[in-house]
């Protein structure tokens, strides 16, 4: 995460100088804010799988997966149409001054953009979750480091410098990387399953 935080920064700056950060790093607090729920139910699937795992209920993993999944996309849909209302007046809290009031629409738009990042999260955290149920830890950092540093730093310097998004285009960079990451993660875990504990 720090490597990612870095390479983002260094293209932020590259592209629309320090107050693109300003806007990056207050708004990714409020997006961590709003996943916290996601990744409670991400979390608790290893526990769960794991117990799975030791007591030889395969056939319990594919449902482990799917509820988790859906449950948690179903908070992560609700934190992101919270967070895209309540968007202009979250912003509002971080610019209130004369010197920020001038970033109270980047972050509105911002906070609005990775609502689409809250809503793909599941899949791909559960993806993680289940191999480190299943004692293949080596498995989820792979996935973690593809979708990380990656995807998401490719896309978002593709976008921000040669197709000339700026920042923008390190915000859509972030969606995309974890689209894709996640997509990966999701049916690479679906077909260890079915290969290693289908029966």
């Amino acid at each position: 995460m720090l490597f990612l935080e870095g390479f983002l920064i260094m293209i932020l700056v590259t592209v629309s100088g320090t107050d693109a950060v300003a806007v990056y790093s207050l708004g990714w607090i409020v997006i961590m804010i709003a996943i916290v729920p996601v990744l409670s139910v991400t979390d608790s699937v290893v526990p769960v799988v794991g117990a799975s795992f030791g007591a030889g209920r395969y056939e319990d993993l594919e449902i482990i997966q799917n509820y988790s999944i859906k449950i948690g996309t179903l908070i992560a849909i609700m934190s992101a149409l919270i967070t895209f209302i309540l968007a202009p007046y979250i912003a509002g809290l971080f610019t209130y001054s004369p010197e920020t009031v001038g970033l109270h629409s980047l972050i509105t738009d911002f906070l609005r953009i990775m609502t689409l990042f809250c809503i793909f999260i599941p899949a791909g955290y559960v993806s993680l979750s289940i191999f480190q149920g299943l004692g293949k830890g080596l498995y989820s950092f792979i996935l973690n480091l593809v979708s990380q540093l990656i995807f998401i730093v490719i896309f978002a310097y593709i976008l921000a410098i040669p197709i000339g998004m700026g920042q923008y285009g390190v915000w859509w960079g972030i969606i995309f990387g974890n689209i894709i990451g996640s997509t990966i993660g999701f049916i690479w875990s679906k077909l260890y399953i079915k290969k290693h504990y289908s029966f």
